[in-house]
């Protein structure tokens, strides 16, 4: 328990305090500029490849079953 007592809760700015800062409101700036380009956002990506594979998926069942039924 005396390890607890000792902790330094000094917060009043020091240089690590002060690039921790720095460091945060970059990756906000980041996050920011992540988020304005809707293709760049990963799931908008996935989503768009999951839907293009499951069109792909589908066209190509579509041309089996018409084969496979005469059609041609």
């Amino acid at each position: 328990m005396s390890e607890v007592d000792e902790v330094d809760d000094d917060l009043t700015g020091t240089e690590t305090d002060t690039d921790v800062g720095e460091g945060y409101d970059a990756e906000r700036r980041l996050v920011v500029e992540y988020e304005e380009d809707p293709i760049e956002n990963y799931d908008t990506r996935l989503l768009l490849i999951g839907l293009g594979l499951s069109f792909l998926f589908g066209l190509g069942v579509g041309i089996v079953a018409f084969v496979t039924q005469g059609g041609v």
